[in-house]
């Protein structure tokens, strides 16, 4: 009888707590599912200038005035979440390839793409050095 009694109550007290765990307002400004919500999302891929182009792995992706950074991933890709609507400067950076940016406004609500290829940095391989001396008469040498 007790342990009736038990899941009799255990029973009530689940379907209150399941009662009342509806649907929440959605009032967080950071929730993609608020009706208010201003957040926009910024994404692309990073490629190498040369043909055919690949993908750059572990590049510093900068959003300015934010100064939020990520990293592109093994397929170059990278994205911002949650971004306010704003003008500013997307900057990307890695070792060996110069470095680029671009100017962008954000628009509420906007699920903006933008693309980048590096140029690598010249690597100097090898180099070579002479010398010649020419001797004229009578004891000039140049």
């Amino acid at each position: 009888m007790k342990i009736t009694l038990t899941k009799i109550f255990s029973a009530t007290i689940l379907g209150i707590v399941l009662f009342c765990a509806c649907d929440a307002p959605r009032h967080n400004p950071l929730d993609p599912l608020n009706p208010n919500n201003k957040l926009s999302t910024l994404s692309g891929i990073v490629y190498t200038q040369n043909a055919p182009p690949l993908p750059v792995a572990n590049v510093n992706v900068i959003w300015h005035p934010a100064s939020r950074v990520v990293q592109t991933n093994s397929n170059g890709e990278f994205s911002f979440d949650d971004l306010l609507p704003d003008e500013g400067w997307l900057t990307v950076q890695k070792n060996g390839f110069s470095p680029d940016s671009v100017q962008l406004e954000i628009v509420e609500k906007e699920q903006k793409s933008q693309n980048f290829y590096l140029n690598s940095e010249p690597v100097l391989e090898s180099a070579n050095m002479s010398s010649e001396v020419r001797n004229r008469y009578p004891a000039t040498q140049s």
